[in-house]
């Protein structure tokens, strides 16, 4: 089993089946060195395989004051000065064996049956679900909560507070459970809760409806917790820091309010991916992350619509993405990670937003219905188990083939292994080959080591057919066939991956990038918003990796006068900003910084 920091006393297992008492002694630790925090317990009689049994244990888990994993201890500073204290957890990755000893890992899910035992002048007590009883307990002036039985969760899951938080409830008719924000008592007294409360409300009822489900928790707790950095989707009693939960209205600007939908969004997102089904071994990490990274985008966009989230993806998941993939940080999609230290490391972007940027590639490849409906499969046959990413791939080939959306002979796996096995992404070139025809090929962005290419979906627009009525690929250059030939008339202008729905790089030959500048100068509204950005992205990257030359990277920037879209100025700002960092003296560097 796992423990970390636990003083273990007694240990003692019972055979169910006849309720004969086993003595259980604590052995020496396995993998002792490499910090997998595994104990070993060895019982003076042969445990059966047909057998059940009952394990008890008798230990002492500390609350931290020196970090904020497992139990530890948070406060806040109350009207009258005085400090107000919380007892929280953070169980992710592998903290859950610092408050019980445990099968810590993802792949193993129990019901999980709690008792607080408290003083009576902390009135919020808060675990993953709901509180059956509040008693009197046995030494005056404490009290004993205890809470119904959780639906099967993984450890790293697990929460609880203890604390004198107030909370505010979302409207009524938003959800059939309670949803509630809880923080210090001046927070709610301001109004800080109630916007958070009520898009929680709305989402969790957006993806119940979207995906088919029901959520399975009979309330949903955000908790903002003064000590901690980030946000945590534990089941039914979600913990975030300030700025991630908290809106008072008339004063948090509107990118603040935008970023709070954004992560509230990603934590609901989780309570399907991650949580109902969660990936077996933290490898597959990205099947949690990365779906609820692009899961968010989604839900953000039903229930606020004016963030233009659907848009705004491109420029913070994909473009992002794409420059820590061809970075020394980049890894494959699948990692390799066993011992914690491992574990951790892959938090990144390549696991969150490339992550998330090949579930809007296969979306849209597969169309949005198709999509949806692999997912309605997976989410439902899978409730409340492991999965590997195969088993995302086989519910989605299910659908595809149903719809008839891939190459005959080819399936969803054969085409996502590409993606997630490897690290990198392709570049693709368009170039002319005679009057009427012109080739399309793939190569390797970087990564020059490697021989490996991908399955890339090739989408067309073209001078005669500048909208696409869906993202349905023209064409696929399989992993080993790099290079197909298209037939078109090149006096016009073409381009390839509209609205950057695959995740790969484009360069034109000189000819093709001449009509495209053209087109921008004469008309820019030709090309797509999302595909404007994307051309930009590529070439300023092209040009600072020395594949193009600056020039023709500015000289796509002519027609700016027209540019009246958010997706193309970040962009701008972005590749202009690195554009002067080059041009700038050290002493000027030097200034900046200090400044």
């Amino acid at each position: 089993m796992h423990s970390n920091v636990l003083e273990i006393y007694t240990i003692s297992v019972t055979n169910l089946n006849d309720t004969t008492e086993i003595i259980g002694l604590v052995g020496e630790p396995l993998f002792s060195g490499d910090d997998r925090h595994f104990m070993t317990v060895t019982t003076d009689v042969v445990l059966l395989p047909e057998n059940r049994y009952e394990m008890t244990i008798i230990y002492l888990a500390p609350i931290s004051t020196t970090s904020w994993d497992g139990l530890y201890l948070s406060y806040y500073t109350g009207t009258d000065g005085t400090m107000k204290r919380i007892a929280t957890t953070q169980m992710q990755v592998y903290h859950a064996r610092q408050l019980f000893p445990c099968f810590d890992e993802p792949g193993l899910k129990a019901v999980f049956n709690l008792k607080v035992i408290h003083k009576m002048n902390y009135t919020t007590v808060l675990g993953n679900s709901d509180i059956a009883t509040v008693e009197p307990f046995s030494i005056p002036g404490w009290n004993k909560t205890t809470f119904n039985p959780t639906v099967p969760m993984s450890t790293y899951l697990f929460a609880t507070i203890v604390s004198d938080l107030d909370y505010i409830e979302a409207p009524e008719g938003l959800a059939n459970f309670p949803v509630r924000t809880y923080a210090p008592p001046p927070v709610i007294a301001r109004g800080g809760g109630n916007y958070s409360a009520e898009i929680a409300a709305k989402l969790l009822t957006f993806f119940d409806s979207y995906f088919g489900t029901t959520y399975r928790m009979p309330k949903m707790d955000s908790v903002h917790i003064p000590h901690y950095n980030s946000a945590m989707e534990n089941y039914g009693l979600n913990i975030y820091r300030e700025d991630y939960l908290i809106y008072y209205p008339d004063e948090t600007l509107e990118t603040g309010k935008n970023l709070l939908t954004t992560i509230i969004s990603h934590e609901l997102a989780h309570q399907n991916f991650g949580n109902r089904v969660s990936c077996k071994w933290w490898d597959e990490l990205w099947l949690n992350e990365g779906f609820a990274t692009y899961v968010s985008f989604l839900g953000v966009d039903a229930v606020r619509p004016e963030f233009r989230h659907r848009e705004f993806i491109l420029n913070d998941a994909f473009q992002y993405s794409m420059k820590v993939d061809v970075s020394a940080r980049s890894h494959p999609i699948v990692n390799d990670a066993v011992t914690p230290d491992q574990v951790d490391s892959y938090f990144t972007g390549i696991t969150y937003e490339k992550g998330a940027s090949v579930n809007r590639m296969t979306e849209n490849f597969l169309t949005e219905p198709t999509y949806r409906r692999g997912l309605q499969y997976y989410l439902s046959n899978k409730t409340y188990q492991a999965v590997t990413g195969d088993d995302l791939f086989h519910y989605l080939n299910v659908a595809a083939q149903e719809d008839n959306r891939l190459p005959e002979g080819v399936t969803v796996k054969r085409i996502l292994d590409s993606w997630t096995l490897q690290k990198s992404h392709p570049l693709v070139r368009v170039s002319v080959r005679d009057r009427d025809s012109v080739y399309i090929s793939q190569e390797r962005y970087a990564d020059p080591d490697s021989v490996a290419l991908w399955w890339v979906p090739v989408t067309v627009v073209t001078q005669d057919a500048p909208v696409l009525e869906n993202w349905i690929p023209k064409i696929w250059l399989e992993a080993d066939v790099p290079i197909k030939i298209m037939n078109h008339d090149i006096m016009k202008w073409i381009m390839v991956n509209a609205d950057a729905t695959g995740y790969y790089r484009v360069l034109y030959d000189d000819w093709f990038t001449g009509l495209i500048i053209k087109q921008l100068n004469s008309d820019a509204t030709k090309i797509s918003p999302l595909s404007r950005s994307q051309l930009l992205d590529d070439y300023f990257n092209l040009a600072f990796l020395g594949k193009v030359e600056i020039e023709t990277a500015l000289s796509l920037t002519e027609y700016l006068d027209q540019e009246d879209h958010f997706v193309v100025w970040e962009v701008v700002f972005t590749q202009l900003r690195q554009g002067y960092i080059f041009a700038q003296s050290q002493e000027e560097i030097d200034a900046y910084r200090v400044k």
